[in-house]
């Protein structure tokens, strides 16, 4: 993307800039002398192709922004249509048809209100973050990010949808041992409990420097965090989402990890941008995932 000039201005530029013949050899730097009226014009010129090239920066990341957007939906869209899918394999293996339901005639339920839906899928997420072990942050980025917008829908279909998943393999794994498949990372029920505790005293160690002693002291108070214990960070950090029923409780946790994690600052972070924190499928295990890339981001 160049922008260019059209062909007068550089003519008027050739005519007010003086040759080296036209000097006579002696360039002055006086007002008013043809060294000095090159000078301008040589400083228009850098100025023009500077504003040029800033323009086409500008242009460039625009561009960049909404592409990342659409890609980030069509994975999204991806991965949803995975789980449909997988759940119709499920359903076939289960011996239901869809053509039995087809033909079986049943009354058409009313279609309930996005808000209402999106209220009831929230809490669903919710309570299934805590009994997966989910990461806190990525439960406050996801909390803070997706608060009920229409366009929030395939994003909160996903995540149910995976953490469905989550459960019942951490349910039919137990506290086995998984079995490694190659180098790949795989997600069991005592990696999630060492890398939730493992963010934990992260962003306890985040209390020293994003908060003041003040702020510190108010919340252990509030939190009911004795301000003469020992590992009083740790004590504060470890009660951070722990009541999934508690809309307050929740609300304040996000608040406080968004404060230590700084999401707070630049304003609201892009919903695309969220997709950068998700471990895309793979064909051979496709939903074992999880939330280590946040972990690893963060260096924990």
């Amino acid at each position: 993307m160049m922008t260019w000039y059209p062909s007068e201005t550089l003519q008027e530029y050739e005519k007010e800039t003086p040759t080296k013949s036209e000097e006579g050899g002696d360039v002055s730097s006086k007002e008013g002398t043809p060294g000095y009226q090159r000078s301008v014009n040589m400083k228009k010129m850098q100025k023009m192709f500077q504003n040029a090239a800033e323009e086409n920066v500008r242009s460039i990341r625009a561009y960049v922004t909404e592409l990342k957007e659409r890609v980030a939906k069509l994975q999204y869209q991806k991965q949803l249509l995975v789980c449909q899918v997988l759940e119709m394999e499920a359903n076939e293996a289960a011996g239901f048809y869809l053509e039995d339901e087809e033909n079986t005639i049943e009354p058409q339920e009313p279609q309930v209100a996005w808000h209402i839906t999106f209220k009831e899928q929230r809490q669903l997420i919710i309570e299934l973050w805590d009994v997966c072990f989910v990461s806190i942050i990525h439960r406050t980025q996801f909390y803070l990010l997706f608060k009920g917008d229409p366009a929030d829908q395939i994003y909160m279909e996903v995540e149910l949808r995976r953490l469905t998943w989550l459960q019942q393999h951490l349910s039919e794994l137990g506290n086995a041992s998984p079995a490694h498949v190659g180098g790949e990372h795989t997600i069991s029920l005592a990696s999630s409990i060492r890398a939730l505790r493992r963010e934990r005293e992260f962003l306890a160690k985040r209390l020293t420097s994003r908060l003041t002693e003040e702020e510190r002291d108010s919340l252990y108070i509030k939190w009911n965090v004795p301000l003469e214990g020992k590992q009083r960070k740790l004590q504060f950090v470890n009660k951070l989402w722990t009541d999934p029923h508690d809309a307050k409780h929740i609300q304040e946790s996000a608040e406080i990890v968004a404060k230590l994690v700084g999401f707070c600052e630049g304003g609201n972070m892009p919903k695309e941008m969220f997709e950068l924190n998700f471990a895309l499928p793979t064909d051979k295990r496709p939903w074992i995932m999880g939330w280590n890339p946040i972990s690893n981001f963060l260096h924990l």
